[in-house]
């Protein structure tokens, strides 16, 4: 019994230890092959790359078909996160 409420204090140190962290903050990513593309809302190109501006939310490349997974959102050639 006193090892389950050590456990339980441990795990619920942790998660309060993590929550004190805030998120990371989006990365620069490839702007897709070829043109026309458009970037994602929040995201300027420089170079050959699509960079996040204060704010914005992480983005990927949508895949060959055009389509996000689940929990991602359509934005220009790319699908962002949702819920940050």
């Amino acid at each position: 019994m006193t090892r389950l409420i050590s456990v339980l204090a441990l795990v619920l140190a942790t998660g309060a230890a993590a929550a004190d962290y805030p998120a990371p903050l989006p990365v620069p990513v490839p702007l897709p092959p070829g043109r026309p593309y458009s970037l994602p809302h929040g995201y300027f190109s420089s170079g050959g790359w699509a960079v996040p501006s204060a704010g914005a939310a992480y983005a990927v490349p949508k895949a060959p078909d055009g389509s996000c997974a689940w929990g991602w959102l359509s934005s220009g050639s790319f699908c962002l996160r949702s819920g940050r």
